[in-house]
């Protein structure tokens, strides 16, 4: 109730009409104080100097009902492969970061599979799934499909300045690929892509775009009960606009990120 009250009260000057908003704020407020008593914990007994703090959001904001996110200016939300639902927020703080990484921004591609390899070379220790490659001798006997290597690679020489960015590519999922080229992203998106739209800069509003009579945001569009998918609508039309689908088809589009 004091993190609702909190959010209410810097939430007044602006014009939020969901009630998933002001939740929202909460949470982030909560989660604000909670890292503060962490930092402020470490500091008293010693330890930040020879800490590194690795905050990391695994996804995009939920622009959906009940989610009360906004990723403006930023196209999509959670869910989506569009640069809403997939650039995160992450930085490093603490003694144990580089000097001459402080205050920087990092421009290297990043997949939350990284932080694994990354953790691991900072600990001394091999990133390789040793039980995995074992265990695929057995399954090669059988001819049976085999455990893949472990995708992430460590990022802490380019993140403490002394390469670049190791990543070229990051596959965000079956429908779509992020390419580095130099300076320049890529990205081609494939098949119906949930949320996709641009939020204003106060979002869910009353000037949000409309999902359908009454609704300002759009509806969820991976429900589903032991395993099994429910469609919002039973009109496929329809629930492309109650979620805000896109059909990127199945050649897809390319697009300068």
């Amino acid at each position: 109730r004091h993190y609702l009250a909190a959010a209410a009260a810097a939430a007044a000057p602006f014009r939020f009409d969901a009630e998933s908003r002001w939740t929202y704020s909460a949470l982030a407020r909560y989660m604000d104080d909670t890292v503060a008593a962490l930092v402020g914990a470490l500091k008293e007994r010693g330890m930040w100097s020879s800490t590194l703090f690795a905050f990391a959001s695994d996804n995009g904001g939920p622009i959906y009902r009940p989610g009360g996110a906004n990723n403006h200016p930023l196209k999509g939300g959670k869910y989506s492969d569009w640069e809403g639902g997939v650039r995160a927020n992450a930085f490093l703080a603490g003694g144990a970061l580089p000097p001459a990484a402080a205050g920087k921004a990092y421009d290297g591609l990043f997949s939350v599979a990284d932080w694994y390899s990354t953790f691991c070379e900072l600990a001394g220790e091999d990133p390789a799934d040793l039980e995995a490659q074992q265990a695929n001798t057995w399954l090669r006997a059988r001819r049976l499909p085999q455990l893949p290597p472990v995708d992430g690679v460590s990022h802490w020489a380019a993140l403490s300045g002394r390469s670049a960015p190791p990543r070229s590519e990051v596959h965000l999922s079956a429908q779509a690929l992020l390419v580095a080229r130099g300076r320049a992203l890529y990205k081609i998106v494939t098949g119906e892509q949930p949320y996709s739209r641009w939020t204003g800069s106060v979002y869910p509003n009353c000037s949000a775009p409309a999902a359908g009579p009454g609704v300002q945001q759009p509806l969820f569009a991976d429900l589903r009960v032991l395993g099994r998918r429910l469609s919002v609508s039973a009109d496929p039309h329809e629930e492309a606009a109650l979620t805000w689908q896109q059909d990127c088809g199945a050649a897809g589009g390319l697009f300068d990120v």
